[in-house]
């Protein structure tokens, strides 16, 4: 994860979910939001969604 280091794949997969919406509601949501979104793996999903 760019913004926390090595998380569990479960744990990624439900930021990212959450990252498809911003919530300015905290700190950490933001930081994740941007993060997720740019996140090679995010970023792989998309590629293949389309």
């Amino acid at each position: 994860c760019p913004a926390l280091g090595t998380i569990p794949s479960n744990e990624c997969r439900q930021w990212r979910r959450k990252a498809d919406r911003f919530q300015g509601t905290n700190t950490l949501r933001v930081q994740m939001f941007k993060a997720c979104n740019r996140c090679p793996i995010k970023l792989r999903e998309k590629d293949t969604s389309k």
